[in-house]
């Protein structure tokens, strides 16, 4: 029943894109009224409600709509994954959180001096993988990330 729910949302997707594609007649503002209306998000909005979420404490809101979104959609910069860190760090997914930041790192969205110098990652300071991340080389970090 999830992996027919899953792939007619997918399937609606694709339709939806191709819908967006085809409508280069019209402005931005059209195409995003459709977008809403078929209930895509992109991965802007979803940063920015993530950002917003985190700015005002909740976590686990902030935590839960970012994987939802990371769940059938990705984003390649990095950012989200950069966002989902220091909310996981701040609800008490530390196991999660120590992902992301290999996410974030390996997608070149932070340098291992912000990874230490996050004061929302502090929870995890006492945790020695994360300075054994924000140490590591590029290769090593790849790796770990791989074992996952």
């Amino acid at each position: 029943m999830k992996s027919q729910r899953k792939l007619l949302r997918a399937l609606l997707l694709v339709v939806a894109g191709a819908l967006l594609a085809t409508q280069s007649g019209c402005g931005k503002d059209e195409k995003e009224q459709i977008a809403a209306a078929i209930g895509i998000q992109s991965v802007q909005d979803v940063r920015t409600s993530v950002a917003t979420k985190i700015a005002s404490g909740e976590y686990a809101k902030a935590r839960q709509e970012g994987e939802a979104f990371l769940n059938g959609s990705s984003d390649r910069s990095g950012q989200l994954a950069w966002m989902l860190a220091k909310a996981c760090a701040q609800s008490g997914g530390h196991d999660r959180a120590l992902g992301y930041v290999i996410q974030a790192l390996n997608a070149g969205a932070v340098s291992r001096a912000q990874i230490m110098d996050e004061p929302l990652l502090l929870p995890l300071h006492a945790d020695t993988r994360l300075a054994a991340i924000a140490a590591a080389s590029g290769d090593a970090v790849a790796a770990g990330a791989s074992r996952r």
